[in-house]
Parts: C-alpha cells; structure tokens; sequence
C-alpha cells in the first residue's frame, strides 16, 4: 500500500485473485493478495472506510488502508454479498450453494451467531444493500425470476418486493443516497428505484454512452459515492461516469483480468 492512503476515498476492485486498490483519479494505490483470495467477489465497506472481503467460508475486514486483517467472521458457506447497517453496524452477509442451504445472514455481533433469514421467492441470494435508514435490500435467482427483497430496519422476516421493471439478467445493486439503485447487466442500464409498502417505482434510470464502441458486456458490479458511479463494463475495463446523469465516461481504467466486484471506502452509505 502506498503511504498516505487512510485519508483519502479509496475504491477497492476484486480482480481474480487479489484486491485492487485506486483512487478516484484511476491510480493504484495498493493490491491486498497475500492470505490466497480466490475470485474475490462481493466486497463491501462501512462509513468508517473499513472493507470486507469474502475468504473461503468467512469474510476479512481490513482497515481502511490497511494490509492486514483486523477482523474474520465465518458464515457456514461461501459468503456472495455483504453490507454493513449504517445505524446499527450490523453486518449483512448473502451465502450458500447448490449444496447448502441459502441464507441471508446478520450479524449483529460479529463473533455472535447470526440471524438466519429466507424468503421463499429466492433459490439464490447474491447482492445485498442497506439503506441509510437500516432497510436492508437483497436480490438473487429463482428459475428464471430475478427477484428483491426487503429486510426493514427492526423487522424479523424477509418480504419480497414487486419491481415496475423487467430485468434481463441479474445485476448488482446498491443504495445511492436517495433511492435504491439496481442494475440490469444485459440492458446497461441502472434503475433509481424507490420502495414504498414493497413495491419499488423507477424514480429515474441511468444510461451509458459508448457500450459498443468500448465492447460493453455485462455490468458486473458498480458503487456509488458522491454523485459517481464506478462500474466494471469488460473484460479489462472499469469506468468512472457521473451519476445519475450517466452519458460519456469521465474516465476508464485498465484492469488486468476485469474487476468483479468494487467497493468504495468509506462507504457512501448515509450520504443523504
């Protein structure tokens, strides 16, 4: 890692088996690689600019900057997808297989047993988010059903949520400060969406300029953080576009192997 990094906004990328770490300008600043990651995916951070990394069947928390872990937590399966709780620091993980039990966990200690939640519309949890209010929002598969779910702050069950889109394949998503952002990664598209008594409403949708030109595939995951959207858009690209205007890229970094997963720290969580 390179000196001087704790102050500044850091977005950290899962590229194949190590961790990237830029800043806002697009420079590498630092790469985590030395406890074996393998396909890191599903990174997430707290407003502290402390990042989780998914580690086999646990995840590891690193400081913001930091190089060695300072925390682990173990859930019984391979971890997809986490959040932190920005009004309780819970932490929110979606795991499971073909061959275990799917869950959506939260950990309120995260040396305690977790909470263990489900939501029969759901074969597989992946993506997870919280709202600044402590809602916290999951999606995943069912055949070919892409479907959202809810967890409100304090509640004790899962309840799905009827989207006025239709998705052509699964995408991440992510709170932006307003609304709950979710992205269809066939479409290139990323829909503000606000959720009232389970039922979310496009608020307004984000379009990409230059997909075919830059060989756009899929969007495979993106962040937020103050009015910037950073999504990874190739096999080597990740962009930097404004947001929610979207329009032409502000900027494009190469990245050897494609970043899966992103993270920004500290988290843009309770912006607004």
């Amino acid at each position: 890692m390179a000196p001087n990094t704790s102050g500044q906004n850091l977005i950290y990328m899962g590229i194949g088996d190590t961790v990237g770490v830029y800043t806002f300008a697009g420079k590498e600043v630092g790469v985590l690689k030395g406890f074996g990651f393998e396909g890191v995916a599903g990174l997430c951070s707290d407003s502290q600019g402390n990042v989780w990394i998914p580690y086999g069947d646990s995840l590891l928390e690193y400081a913001h900057g930091g190089t060695i872990p300072i925390a682990q937590v173990y859930t019984p399966s391979e971890p997809h997808g986490c959040s932190v709780d920005p009004t309780t620091g819970n932490l929110a993980v979606t795991e499971g297989d073909e061959q275990t039990d799917n869950n959506v966990l939260v950990y309120t200690n995260i040396y305690g047993v977790p909470q263990a939640y489900t939501d029969p519309d759901f074969f597989y949890y992946w993506h997870c988010s919280y709202d600044s209010q402590g809602n916290l929002f999951v999606n995943g598969l069912r055949g070919k059903k892409l479907p959202l779910a809810e967890l409100p702050g304090g509640g004790s069950s899962l309840g799905t949520v009827t989207v006025d889109e239709k998705l052509e394949k699964l995408g991440d998503l992510q709170w932006d400060g307003q609304y709950l952002a979710l992205s269809d990664s066939l479409a290139h598209v990323v829909y503000q969406l606000s959720v009232v008594n389970g039922k979310a409403t496009t608020a307004t949708k984000t379009h990409f300029e230059g997909w075919s030109r830059a060989r756009f595939k899929t969007i495979e995951s993106f962040v937020i953080y103050n009015g910037v959207i950073v999504l990874t858009f190739s096999d080597r690209q990740t962009g930097f576009w404004k947001f929610p205007a979207g329009g032409k890229s502000r900027l494009r970094i190469s990245v050897v192997a494609g970043a899966k997963t992103v993270s920004v720290a500290p988290s843009a969580l309770g912006l607004k």
